[in-house]
C-alpha cells in the first residue's frame, strides 16, 4: 500500500512542478514533458533527500525554485510537440 502512496505523492509533486515551470515560462502545462519532468524530480530528489527532510519553510521554497528552473530549462517537449507562450 505505502508504494501506491508514494507512486501518488511522486506524479502529484511532478505535476505541481509542471504547473509551477509553466507559470514561470508562460508556456502551457502541456508543453511539458511528464517523463522529462518525473526524472528531473527523481534526480534533485536522489541528490538532495537529506535536505529535505531537515529544511526550514524558506529553504524548502529555494529547493522548489531551483526545481522549478531545471524543470522549466529541461522539461519541456520536443520542438515539434511545443506550443511557445
Amino acid at each position: 500500500m505505502i508504494e501506491i502512496y508514494s507512486a501518488l505523492i511522486f506524479y502529484l509533486m511532478t505535476r505541481i512542478v509542471i504547473a509551477l515551470s509553466s507559470r514561470q515560462t508562460g508556456f502551457p502545462r502541456t508543453s511539458y514533458s511528464f517523463k522529462r519532468t518525473a526524472e528531473v524530480v527523481k534526480a534533485f530528489l536522489t541528490t538532495h533527500i537529506a535536505q529535505f527532510f531537515v529544511q526550514t519553510k524558506t529553504q524548502f521554497v529555494s529547493f522548489l525554485r531551483h526545481l522549478v528552473e531545471a524543470v522549466s530549462d529541461v522539461g519541456l517537449r520536443d520542438k515539434k510537440y511545443c506550443h511557445s507562450p
